[in-house]
């Protein structure tokens, strides 16, 4: 039996007992004028394993029902937080949380605090938004009734939130960490909240001073550990139950695939975020072209800078003896002083295929006359793909939609392709679509509705002549989404051999 908490029985204990826990909250957070700050510890644990997860279908049914695995992770959920010790605990007001903390709670003779702040949202939100100045509230929070003795509702948390766009997205993140730091902030003590996937990430850059991108992938039941130190900047200490450790990765600065005879110009991005720190470091780097033959080496150093996600220095590397369709690499190590920490390799695909990634034009609506190559969409919306429609130009959207690009192939690369088949591929699109060249339709996948038959996660490889390609051509990709995210969200984007494309994506 559910009981919704301010109706409940126990909402006169709840009330009583929140009134004393405030009070002792009150003297176990506040501190001196005088004191020196103590920092914070913040714990982060995602609920175990549900049906939902396993299938990708969360409906409540599947969301209250944990995995086999998920059953597991529960039954070793007191064994795993031994090592811990935690001053306050926080949990979404979800049923998979609560079951997940539960065993601990239990064990243990403590109450947790129910959060709707950190209830699970904003799986779309990509860090461009503006936090709006009001979150739009949903149901009461409600708990079973047998779990009562074990949790409890903040006076001003009886009422979870429903953020229906990105800007009350990330306002419920903000909210969530300014209520942590408010209650805990430089307190000294360790707090542990219990919440989910893409909330937990969000609330992991918010706390680190980061735009809630969703750069983490908290694993199910795995414990991460933020700590703030006196000067109020926080670091991973601990994330996925692994000690942290910062590793870096080598991105192309404009976006754009290389090109043979055009300098590339590589930005070095930290994995997750730079943690401000003092000491200095030093990237070296040896670019090999296909045949294993040295082309290039070099050296930077650098400091990290705390709350940085962002380029931590940059490379430009000659490729005039590049050709399409080779491979390079760049080995790299990173050293603190002689200590070598890391070294990875890069790889530098010269592709023999032409990437659409870039500005598209999208519109909402189903009409067959967009597929056209005559067609003015001159006042459509852009939009950047790949990329889910939801965080970009279609917020919320349900229902079907269509994409358009322009482009013409250059010369030389055209000449490789000779006679030989052509393809456009899509690395996935959310749910289903069908694809056009130059007003011709080639390819489908998924049904559209009212049959609803989704292919959100399938790579498309849609191979055609090389006669229809002309000097200038049009692609147009109708969508169709009926849940969650939209539109063309994964690469690669591109056009070209649909033998290499195939390779590329892994369809046979």
């Amino acid at each position: 039996m559910k009981i919704p908490q301010p109706l409940s029985r126990f909402r006169i204990m709840a009330s009583v007992f929140v009134a004393a826990s405030g009070i002792l909250l009150a003297a176990g957070v506040g501190r001196a004028a005088d004191d020196a700050p103590r920092g914070l510890d913040v714990y982060l644990l995602r609920h175990a394993e549900s049906m939902g997860n396993v299938t990708g279908d969360y409906s409540e049914e599947n969301q209250r029902t944990f995995s086999p695995k998920g059953l597991e992770q529960v039954a070793g959920i007191v064994e795993k937080l031994k090592a811990h010790h935690f001053d306050h605990i926080m949990v979404s007001p979800t049923h998979r949380t609560r079951q997940t903390i539960l065993p601990y709670l239990k064990a243990h003779g403590l109450t947790a605090e129910i959060w709707p702040e950190v209830e699970e949202c904003c799986c779309d939100l990509r860090g461009n938004a503006s936090p709006a100045r009001v979150i739009p509230q949903g149901d009461p929070v409600i708990i079973e009734e047998d779990e009562a003795l074990y949790f409890r509702i903040r006076e001003d948390g009886s009422i979870r939130y429903a953020p229906g766009d990105d800007a009350e997205g990330v306002a419920q993140i903000f909210k969530a960490r300014d209520e942590v730091l408010k209650r805990f902030g430089q307190s000294g003590q360790s707090v542990l909240i219990v919440t989910h996937s893409c909330t937990g990430s969000r609330i992991m850059e918010a706390l680190l001073g980061i735009k809630p991108a969703g750069r983490f992938a908290p694993a199910n039941a795995a414990v991460t550990h933020l700590r703030q130190e006196t000067n109020g900047v926080f670091r991973l200490v601990l994330f996925n139950d692994e000690p942290f450790e910062q590793r870096y990765y080598w991105k192309h600065a404009d976006g754009r695939d290389a090109l043979p005879g055009r300098p590339l110009r590589l930005s070095l991005i930290p994995r997750f975020v730079a943690q401000q720190s003092d000491q200095e470091y030093r990237v070296a780097w040896r670019l090999s072209d296909s045949k294993r033959q040295h082309v290039t080496s070099g050296a930077e150093t650098f400091r990290p800078a705390g709350g940085s996600d962002g380029e931590i220095l940059s490379i430009e590397l000659p490729t005039e003896s590049a050709d399409y369709g080779q491979m390079w690499s760049l080995n790299t190590r990173l050293y603190s002083g002689d200590k070598l920490l890391h070294s990875w390799q890069h790889s530098i695909l010269f592709p023999s295929y032409l990437s659409l990634a870039g500005s598209w034009k999208i519109k909402d609506g189903d009409e067959p006359a967009w597929a056209a190559t005559d067609f003015d969409d001159g006042a459509w919306t852009e939009t950047l793909v790949p990329g889910g429609w939801e965080a970009d130009a279609l917020p919320g959207y349900d229902g079907t939609a269509w994409y358009r690009i322009s482009f013409s192939v250059p010369d030389d690369m055209r000449a490789r392709w000779g006679d030989q088949p052509l393809a456009v591929a899509f690395g996935a699109v959310d749910d289903a679509d069908e694809t056009f060249l130059n007003g011709e339709r080639i390819g489908q996948s998924g049904t559209f509705p009212p049959e609803k038959t989704t292919a959100w996660d399938r790579p498309r490889v849609y191979e055609f002549d090389s006669a229809l390609l002309s000097d200038k051509n049009t692609l147009a990709v109708r969508v169709s989404d009926w849940e969650g995210g939209g539109g063309v969200w994964k690469g690669p984007v591109a056009v070209g051999p649909a033998s290499e494309l195939k390779r590329v994506t892994g369809v046979e």
